[in-house]
């Protein structure tokens, strides 16, 4: 059989009740449907969370719940466009059941469809996946737009998958495994994410993007560079992407920019990074283009690095459009910056950036990890009088989260800190999910909630028309307004 059609599918997403939730453009399946469109196949792309935001179930025994379309709808979906392979995206842990499912259900209608998993999960745990779920034939580990491509290819020429870099699959009754080992050297080689194949009208509808609380209401999603040199204890980007920082051309960004502009009347922009300021002097160039050519608001849900960062940046990105900053703090222990988390961050350069922002007009929001296996009482106070005293416009206080592919994740394994339960249950920022020294699970999530709602709830005296501006009119703008919640993940 000959693969020509193929569909590329996000399964119903789960996740704690109280969280806000999200309605994200899938920019990595998007990437990858452009490829294979370029090269002459046939692409459908289905996010089932877009298609089913506000179908949503309790998980019972849990504050969980997920939301999407159901297997049945997908079902047909699947049926009307008989697709030779179904390529399955799981970005997070707690999506890997619902993979699981989705992979049952596309042999349950032809056996002889091919189905492909890919994602940060897959890449780390791409062996069992095929030992566990015989309806799986193959993983793509890391980046899968060339070697989606590249699988298909060697399947239709019926080529052995032999010295294929990044793949895992059976033989026999064998798991044979091939590491990534290359990554893409040049993205401005990428198509642009094929976003006419998604129903954009549906997420600028919904306007829950990753940033929840947008200041317009037609917000883009985009990445303009993968990779990053640090490896923070809990990160696994740095691995997935590699430690080698890859940008897209300053000429490549603004040529989607203006594409989005021009074709769906985007507002405003979040930008994916996770380390957009990293080289200072191309994102000081790609500042000034934007606030020369384009007419739009932006902000950085996953962070800067703040050390790249000075007056005359934080000038241009406001002249830019920039209206939201997010600091990536972690802690302000020093001992687990350095020692634990090995954060590169000088503590002292903050508070002048964040009072030349707020100065500015930008808003800032800072990002607190808490929970580190042998984090004290005491540096867990540090972290948090730091945070009162920079008067941040809003917090995140997570508590540290095991992720597949981080030092933090290998480092659980071989202590036996997991506290017992399913895969899909662990990876959540809402919950204590590792034994801690000084720290009872349930103490940690009782001060996390404590300290995330007493600060952005404060922020009605500190700021009081910027608490208005982002959270009530959001809420009265929205339809979907019942699904934001005025939680740490803002």
């Amino acid at each position: 059989m000959s693969i020509r059609r193929i569909l590329l599918v996000t399964p119903r997403r789960r996740q704690a009740k109280t969280s806000n939730k999200r309605c994200i453009i899938p920019v990595g399946i998007a990437y990858i449907g452009a490829t294979l469109e370029r090269e002459g196949y046939e692409v459908q792309l289905l996010d089932s969370v877009v298609e089913g935001y506000n179908i949503e179930d309790p998980v019972p025994g849990t504050g969980d719940i997920v939301y999407g379309l159901s297997l049945d709808a997908i079902e047909e979906k699947i049926r009307a466009f008989e697709p030779d392979l179904v390529g399955i995206s799981c970005r997070f842990s707690s999506e890997i059941y619902g993979c699981y499912d989705l992979a049952k259900l596309v042999k349950k209608i032809d056996k002889n469809i091919v189905t492909v998993i890919g994602g940060l999960h897959p890449s780390y745990f791409a062996r069992e996946i095929l030992k566990k779920e015989p309806c799986m034939d193959y993983v793509i580990l890391g980046e899968g737009e060339y070697r989606l491509a590249n699988l298909i290819s060697r399947l239709n020429a019926k080529e052995n998958l032999e010295l294929f870099d990044g793949i895992a699959f059976r033989a026999d009754k064998d798991v044979i495994l091939q590491s990534a080992n290359r990554n893409i050297d040049d993205l401005d080689n990428l198509p642009l994410p094929a976003r006419h194949l998604l129903p954009m009208d549906k997420y600028i509808s919904i306007n829950v993007p990753v940033a929840p609380y947008p200041l317009k209401r037609r917000v883009g999603i985009i990445m303009t560079s993968r990779g990053c040199a640090y490896s923070c204890l809990f990160c696994a980007s740095c691995n997935f992407f590699g430690h080698a920082f890859r940008a897209r051309s300053i000429d490549n960004i603004m040529l989607e920019m203006k594409e989005l502009v021009d074709n769906y009347g985007i507002e405003e922009f979040q930008f994916l990074d996770d380390n957009l300021t990293w080289d200072r002097q191309r994102a000081k160039k790609l500042f000034t283009r934007m606030r020369d050519e384009l007419d739009i608001v932006w902000c950085t849900p996953n962070g800067v690095m703040l050390s790249a960062i000075d007056e005359e940046m934080l000038s241009l990105m406001r002249q830019s459009g920039c209206y939201q900053l997010s600091f990536s703090v972690e802690s302000a222990s020093k001992r687990i910056l350095r020692e634990v988390i090995n954060k590169p961050l000088d503590l002292n350069i903050i508070e002048p950036l964040v009072r030349k922002a707020q100065r500015l007009g930008i808003s800032l929001h800072g990002n607190f990890v808490i929970g580190f296996p042998d984090e004290t009482p005491q540096e867990l106070r540090e972290t948090f009088r730091f945070m009162r005293k920079m008067r941040f416009n809003s917090v995140s206080v997570a508590i540290v989260d095991p992720i597949p592919g981080s030092r933090l994740y290998e480092l659980c394994e071989k202590k036996d800190l997991f506290i017992d339960g399913l895969e899909e249950t662990r990876f959540n920022s809402r919950r204590a999910n590792i034994k801690v020294e000084h720290f009872k699970p349930g103490e940690l999530e009782k001060i996390a909630s404590r300290e995330n709602q007493l600060y952005n709830l404060s922020e009605i005296f500190r700021h009081p028309s910027k608490f208005f501006k982002k959270y009530i009119v959001n809420f009265i703008r929205k339809p979907n307004s019942k699904n934001l919640r005025l939680r740490h993940d803002t």
